[in-house]
């Protein structure tokens, strides 16, 4: 099965016309993980653009502890770049693994803005007190740009590791980001508390509010612990990023209810 699921991908990235001569060397993704509201053991794993320019396809398998974390259901796929649920072969989420391919429609070279949700998958948590991770599977993994170059993958897991894949190993290089924090209430009313912040008298951290399709719907200062968003922002999901002397240190799926 998952031979076949490979297979059919190379078909798919054929078709790809090479319409630009240069792009950049790396993709970057991050995974952000958020409880789902009304429930004690379910959350929502995403996956989200960092940086993604010049992109013609890709092959991406996502690996967990089935032990830890049981598979629901895909809760959004992105659709508005071509991305269909039946591009992810379902029969091995029981193993653990979730194989998905997408490859740019109409033979065109894909950008994307950075907090642009690509999918987003839904767990029971079968072991609620533990530090489960989602990350990249190295076997079979692939990105190309629209000169048929394979890239670079950097990918952050929802525990906070940057995790390293190249073409030439299937190894990954990690390290730890210092910069983890938490968001609560979530759902939220309006207010938005920001636990785990360095508060050294020097530091000052900002915030940027984006729409699933990664539109920038507002940004200022965090103040001292809390962000209060646009009154007129309507009930929905949007994505909250934190930043600190220029950095990112993260983005958090966030649910307002109204």
């Amino acid at each position: 099965m998952k031979s076949q699921f490979i297979f059919f991908f190379f078909l798919m990235i054929c078709t790809v016309q090479n319409t630009y001569s240069q792009s950049a060397d790396e993709v970057h993704l991050i995974l952000d993980v958020s409880e789902v509201s009304g429930t004690q053991d379910e959350v929502i794993g995403s996956v989200i653009v960092e940086y993604f320019e010049n992109m013609a396809a890709y092959q991406l398998s996502l690996q967990w502890d089935p032990e830890e974390l049981e598979y629901l259901e895909l809760e959004y796929v992105n659709s508005d770049i071509g991305l269909r649920e039946d591009w992810f072969n379902k029969s091995l989420t029981e193993e653990g693994l979730l194989p998905t391919l997408w490859t740019s429609s109409d033979a065109a070279c894909t950008d994307l803005e950075r907090g642009t949700v690509l999918f987003s998958i839904r767990f029971k948590r079968n072991i609620p007190t533990s530090q489960f991770v989602i990350s990249p599977d190295p076997i079979g993994l692939y990105f190309y740009d629209c000169s048929g170059k394979v890239l670079d993958l950097y990918f952050t897991d929802n525990q906070g590791t940057i995790r390293h894949y190249s073409e030439n190993t299937t190894n990954t290089v990690t390290h730890t980001t210092s910069g983890h924090f938490s968001v609560s209430p979530n759902p939220t009313t309006g207010r938005i508390y920001i636990q785990h912040l360095s508060r050294n008298a020097s530091d000052q951290y900002h915030y940027t509010l984006l729409s699933l399709l990664g539109n920038r719907l507002a940004d200022g200062e965090v103040n001292g612990s809390f962000i209060d968003l646009p009154t007129q922002l309507p009930s929905g999901q949007y994505l909250l990023r934190i930043h600190h002397e220029g950095n990112l240190l993260g983005t958090k799926r966030i649910v307002l209810t109204k």
